[in-house]
């Protein structure tokens, strides 16, 4: 294990993760958004065509503040790993819900 890791940078990336796979499944399916860091916008815009996102919701509310809060390393909040490892795991159910949304939709 890392002794020092850079838990404001890791837990930035957990909620770009999720951003980036919902605006992925946003263009596959042809739906225009706004630009926005909002991850709920982003997951109520994916349930218009598949309802299995708004269960994503509570998830999107938790992610969408660290695009901002910890982009920049050093800055003043330090998250501890108990957040990270929530981050980390909100963020792959995001990611997961996504992929096997379009798994599904290619093998059709």
């Amino acid at each position: 294990m890392v002794k020092n890791p850079v838990l404001d940078t890791a837990i930035y990336h957990c909620q770009q993760a999720a951003e980036k796979s919902l605006k992925g499944f946003l263009v596959f399916h042809g739906i225009e958004f706004s630009k926005t860091h909002d991850l709920r916008y982003l997951a109520n815009l994916a349930s218009e065509r598949q309802e299995s996102f708004k269960e994503l919701t509570e998830s999107a509310e938790v992610l969408t503040p660290y695009a901002i809060e910890y982009r920049y390393p050093d800055d003043i909040m330090e998250p501890n790993m108990e957040e990270f490892n929530e981050a980390f795991e909100l963020a792959r159910k995001v990611y997961e819900n996504v992929l096997n949304s379009l798994i599904l939709k290619l093998e059709k």
